[in-house]
């Protein structure tokens, strides 16, 4: 008995976890860290659907939604912050167009997908954002849009870049 309990405790936490949700503002990472390397040590790529998170495992996979036009798109976690009081997510120039930014900040809702080291990036692909029609409990998965492509993202880690080089 004490060994089901304990089963099914752990399954509750980790079902929990998968379906973690914030409420904040959501704020667009500026373009000047274009090509900069991230907390992850992946390089940020404002054309790329990534963002920053405060506590989520770096490759994690959040659908943010903008709640002012209810746009979802989905973005990989690469980077930690915003460190801002209220600020729940940064996202690359990118994500933010696609999901009608108006300014640098939106109020947001984050919903986490895929928590930890997601590498399936065969299945994460440039799409158009679309309109969440669907309430919370509805949601299909397979039919939001997949938005992030990391197969350019990878820098071998003994490669030297260009700017490290002597002139």
């Amino acid at each position: 008995m004490r060994i089901l309990f304990t089963l099914l405790l752990t399954f509750g936490v980790f079902q929990a976890q998968a379906n973690k949700t914030e409420y904040g503002y959501g704020t667009v990472i500026s373009d000047e860290y274009h090509g900069s390397r991230t907390a992850s040590g992946d390089s940020y790529d404002k054309n790329k659907h990534t963002a920053a998170h405060k506590t989520l495992p770096f490759g994690s996979i959040i659908k943010v939604t903008n709640m002012d036009n209810n746009k979802s798109v989905m973005v990989k976690v690469i980077d930690r912050g915003p460190f801002i009081k209220g600020y729940v997510v940064e996202i690359s120039s990118a994500a933010s167009q696609a999901l009608g930014f108006k300014g640098n900040k939106a109020n947001v809702k984050v919903v986490v997908e895929k928590e930890g080291n997601y590498i399936e990036d065969s299945e994460l692909k440039e799409n158009e954002p679309t309109e969440s029609s669907l309430s919370d409990s509805e949601t299909n998965t397979s039919e939001l849009p997949k938005s992030y492509d990391a197969s350019e993202d990878r820098i071998a880690a003994d490669s030297p870049k260009e700017e490290d080089s002597p002139k």
